[in-house]
């Protein structure tokens, strides 16, 4: 998709899952996820997660949830797990990409991100906003906190993706990349551009009136919502950026310069293209 994103996302976001140790005595005995104890199932989750097989912390997570659908470690791991499964493990490329190079820099990172599939996280990452936001929102059990750092930064960075993936593949057939029927792009610097029927891109800016009005009767009223939609999800994304910064003993400069960034840039490019789309004077 888009390289400044990716850039933002690999150098402050990794998810914090913290495995637990198994306190059983009889453990050389439990087989995983066979238990009827939540706590064991988190346990078990937990140590699935830490030993690499998200697949199979993702499915007893899922089966916690099940039981005990506002079980906020639950939905955690379970979040974190789905995006690995889809192959979205930021730590594992952060890992692999600092582990290679004396810096982190941005060209090492975005070399790593090119391998990465959008059209296979896409769903990934919307259900894991949705898992997120739950907590985020204090509609959970409570074990892990609306206010906590790590879920509302990457809950705020997914939000970000998920507003660009949103109005990208807005056409919702999840593909994402070479996909010559998406009638938006967002490039590396968070500019918009358009498509109006079978023309070329071009930036919001350079759209006549004409062309808004081909929009507007090309797509109705979908278009325009699919922006306000994104927008949506930017602002919610400032906000839990907020949340995660004033977490920080003292602040935090990356955070708070992401937060302005994607309001100064992205936010600013989908306001003014909703605003075209939702002008009578065109």
């Amino acid at each position: 998709m888009r390289n400044k994103l990716f850039t933002a996302l690999a150098v402050i976001s990794v998810f914090a899952v913290t495995s637990c140790d198994n306190k059983n005595l009889f453990g050389k005995f439990h087989k995983s996820g066979s238990s009827a104890s939540i706590e064991v199932l988190l346990s078990d989750a937990n140590a699935a997660l830490a030993n690499d097989n998200p697949a199979e912390a993702r499915a007893i997570a899922d089966k916690i949830l099940a039981k005990d659908p506002s079980n906020s470690e639950a939905l955690y791991i379970s979040a974190a797990a789905g995006l690995k499964v889809a192959g979205f493990d930021v730590a594992g490329i952060l890992i692999s990409v600092i582990g290679s190079t004396a810096t982190a820099d941005a060209g090492s990172l975005l070399e790593s991100f090119a391998n990465l599939d959008l059209d296979v996280i896409a769903k990934a990452i919307e259900e894991s906003v949705q898992q997120l936001k739950q907590i985020a929102d204090g509609n959970t059990n409570g074990a892990i906190a609306a206010n906590d750092i790590d879920v509302n930064l990457n809950l705020g960075i997914l939000e970000i993706l998920n507003a660009a993936i949103n109005i990208i593949d807005f056409n919702d057939n999840y593909t994402i990349l070479n996909d010559t029927s998406d009638v938006v792009q967002v490039d590396d610097n968070y500019k918009v551009t358009v498509k109006v029927g079978t023309g070329t891109y071009k930036s919001v800016s350079e759209l006549t009136d004409e062309e808004v009005n081909e929009l507007k009767a090309l797509h109705g009223d979908a278009l325009a919502d699919k922006v306000g939609e994104s927008i949506t999800q930017i602002e919610s994304a400032v906000i839990h950026f907020t949340v995660a910064s004033d977490g920080v003993a003292g602040g935090s400069s990356i955070m708070d310069d992401l937060k302005n960034t994607v309001s100064n840039d992205l936010k600013t490019e989908f306001d003014d293209f909703y605003s075209k789309l939702t002008s009578t004077s065109t």
